[in-house]
């Protein structure tokens, strides 16, 4: 017969002296844990890699254009080298007096070649061009802005103008990319004057077009 009297709340085996090592709350420890997150946070909120993603390299930067006179477009291709953390968000590149933004694609790739030489007035849309001329590459979804790069790997932006009126265009446009961060921060940074249509429309065409005005970019006024 077991005599409650006698009974132990205690558990058979179980040391007292261990309840002491069990962490106790404790408010300085909580706050010290909350400061020590909102520091982490801030560091962040000031980081220039956190605020203000770059795919633009100072000093140097390549690119090429084209014409397509048959939809009155034009295409240009840019080197990007994104710095950011931990990715680069390009959500969409601006429209520019006398053009439009038609579509943009971005592929990682440190350099993209034309792998077959095609003649763009040879093709009815600016796509069955591209995909023609870059077989590698999926000009679909995957690549459409907007999309997400790493940083530090080199990558290629295509955009395609629809030229809307070329007596609007200059030698000194700069078309806007607009990024983001991982803190969904918008910032927007300057391309290089080559990625506008400007210097592919107004470059002579050699040899001179026969009939003239073939190759010609700009609709008619």
């Amino acid at each position: 017969m077991i005599d409650a009297t006698h009974a132990s709340n205690t558990a058979p085996g179980l040391d007292p002296t261990l309840s002491t090592l069990i962490p106790q709350r404790s408010i300085r420890r909580n706050l010290l844990l909350v400061a020590v997150a909102l520091l982490l946070l801030v560091g962040l909120w000031v980081s220039p890699q956190v605020l203000r993603p770059s795919v633009v390299r100072d000093g140097f930067a390549a690119g090429t254009s084209t014409v397509l006179a048959r939809q009155h477009q034009v295409l240009t291709v840019l080197g990007l080298a994104p710095e950011g953390w931990p990715y680069v968000g390009v959500q969409s590149v601006g429209n520019l007096p006398g053009a439009k933004v038609a579509g943009a694609w971005v592929f990682a790739d440190a350099v993209v070649e034309s792998q077959v030489a095609n003649q763009p007035d040879l093709y009815p849309t600016a796509l069955a061009y591209l995909r023609a001329s870059f077989p590698r590459f999926d000009f679909g979804a995957a690549s459409r802005l907007p999309h997400r790069l790493d940083p530090g790997k080199p990558a290629q932006i295509f955009i395609l103008w629809d030229i809307t009126d070329c007596s609007l265009l200059t030698e000194s446009q700069q078309p806007q990319i607009e990024l983001t961060s991982i803190l969904w921060l918008k910032t927007r940074e300057q391309l290089p004057d080559f990625a506008a249509p400007m210097f592919a429309v107004d470059a002579p065409v050699d040899p001179p077009a026969d009939p003239p005005g073939e190759f010609d970019a700009c609709p008619a006024p």
